[in-house]
């Protein structure tokens, strides 16, 4: 069996922190959610992800509204914590990737990359193109590894988009 690697996802809405944990875990990763800027990074230090899906619309604790403020801070805790070659990977999940200011910020904080919450299936290959790019070849080899044992011939993308076709 290969060893697991975390993604930490970061999402307030408990509907499609699911579909997130499914696919997830369908491309043989661990998946952790947190659901508030104060749980992520306790999530963040006890896990040490590989990758971090981030919804940006986030409480900062629990029993706050949601703030655009709270999900910069997560991915600016990250850059903090991890960043230069190898570094955790980034993907913002999120409804406004043709906003130019929206895009501009998040390149400022230095995402990896956008996930459309209307075109979520897009997801696992997204998410595999930037581990390798930061060269995180291990971590976006796991479901590969796990397959060719198994004979099953899956893709770790096709896995992904499996869960997407299921929940929806």
């Amino acid at each position: 069996m290969s060893q697991r690697h975390v993604v930490l996802i970061v999402e307030d809405n408990p509907h499609a922190a699911e579909v997130l944990r499914e696919m997830v875990c369908s491309m043989d990763f661990e998946a952790v959610v947190a659901t508030t800027l104060e749980e992520m990074k306790q999530q963040y230090v006890a896990t040490k992800p590989c990758a971090l899906l981030q919804d940006i619309q986030l409480p900062f604790e629990a029993g706050a509204r949601p703030h655009e403020n709270a999900g910069q801070a997560s991915m600016k805790f990250v850059r903090t914590h991890s960043n230069g070659p190898g570094r955790v990977v980034i993907l913002v999940v999120t409804e406004h990737r043709n906003d130019p200011d929206f895009v501009w910020k998040m390149a400022k904080l230095q995402a990896d990359g956008f996930v459309e919450k209307s075109n979520i299936k897009v997801l696992p290959d997204r998410l595999l193109e930037a581990l390798r790019e930061q060269g995180r070849e291990d971590h976006a080899s796991c479901r590969r590894q796990a397959t060719q044992g198994s004979g099953s011939g899956q893709t770790e993308a096709a896995a992904g988009r499996a869960v997407v076709a299921r929940v929806f």
